[in-house]
């Protein structure tokens, strides 16, 4: 059986290959944007980077530049902003972030 996904959610790519084996060309390598939000989130929790595990990553469109996150009282650019929608894990527990697409921007869900 061969089964294309032309996908880039790690999550799912990690499912199909503990269902089906090794896939026949390489995973993709994370996004930059990736790598910020496990450094932004081990910062936040007061971690090192190697406590932190990425689970998936996916792009995304947020509707502002506040990456549909905007506090009260803040103001965020109107403008659709591509970026990243990146899970994380430490110490048992997932973290959603949301990046702009260079890992410049980040919010947690």
């Amino acid at each position: 059986m061969i089964v294309l996904y032309v996908g880039v959610d790690s999550a799912l790519v990690y499912r199909l290959t503990d269902l089906l084996g090794d896939p026949i060309t390489p995973l993709p390598d994370p996004p930059a944007a990736a790598s910020a939000a496990e450094a932004f989130l081990a910062q936040e929790l007061d971690l090192t980077v190697d406590e932190i595990q990425l689970v998936s990553y996916e792009r995304a469109e947020w509707p502002d530049g506040c990456l549909g996150l905007g506090k009260k009282d803040e103001g965020c650019i109107q403008v659709i902003t591509p970026g990243w929608r990146v899970v994380l894990e430490a110490q048992g527990r997932k973290y959603t972030l949301r990046t702009d697409e260079t890992g410049q921007v980040i919010r947690m869900e």
